[in-house]
């Protein structure tokens, strides 16, 4: 059984500044850590799952990876923050991925695609075009999409 998840995209930039205390804890660990509890302040999530399968033969991971730019009062307070000078020169990007195997079977896929891009409008494309894809391949396996 396939379940299609409607996903709608947050904006590939971090504008929020994280509080105080939280700020605190950050200065203590890595960038990682301080860029995660940007993710958690500005309610986004790197990764978007827009196709599942609950198959005994097949595994399926379709997700949309987000890594985010800073702006604002973000990238203001993270400049302030020495660890923090790698993740400042990242630029926004989404990525496509997709992976239909055949479980229990290293290397065995049946589809695999990668798509990077920084526009939005070509994201939603791309997850058109793999949902179409993997229907297709799924169909002549005998699944019901």
């Amino acid at each position: 059984m396939v379940l299609e998840n409607k996903i709608t995209l947050p904006s590939p930039y971090l504008s929020k500044k994280l509080e105080i205390e939280t700020l605190r804890h950050c200065l203590n660990n890595s960038a990682f850590v301080g860029y995660e509890m940007y993710l958690v302040t500005n309610g986004v999530k790197r990764r978007y799952d827009f196709i599942e399968l609950d198959n005994q033969y097949l595994d399926l991971i379709a997700y949309v990876g987000v890594e985010y730019g800073f702006i604002g009062e973000a990238k203001s307070q993270a400049w302030n923050i020495t660890s923090m000078a790698t993740l400042l020169r990242k630029k926004p990007i989404f990525t496509v991925f997709c992976e239909l195997s055949v479980k229990g079977q290293y290397n065995n896929y049946l589809y695999k695609s990668k798509f990077k891009t920084i526009r939005e409008k070509s994201v939603y494309n791309m997850i058109q075009k793999t949902k179409d894809e993997i229907k297709d391949i799924l169909q002549t396996h005998g699944e019901i999409y």
